[in-house]
């Protein structure tokens, strides 16, 4: 009977024992898919103040590009009307 209890004390035990590694397996597959997340959250924080900088330089782009067309039509305009002065000038001669 002794037998008998030491074989069922040495397969619970090996029960015990396969539970408990199937237990650090998964718990060590649970941290390294958490090391994973906060990795991807880094990259995710990175990229987006990457973003970030990118939105402000364009619109920065944006407002010195309309600068310049503002600046151009100013000039378009200057230059039309020096060319209707010239040609006034030349009609009276």
């Amino acid at each position: 009977m002794n037998q008998i209890n030491n074989f069922h004390n040495s397969e619970f035990q090996q029960n015990l024992d396969e539970a408990f590694d199937r237990l650090e397996s998964l718990l060590a597959q649970k941290l390294s898919h958490k090391n994973n997340i906060s990795q991807y959250k880094a990259t995710i924080e990175l990229l987006t103040e990457e973003k970030n900088k990118l939105d402000k330089q364009l619109i920065s782009k944006t407002n010195e590009c309309n600068n310049w067309k503002e600046t151009c039509h100013e000039v378009i305009n200057r230059l039309n009307a020096t060319i209707e002065n010239i040609q006034a000038i030349l009609k009276k001669e």
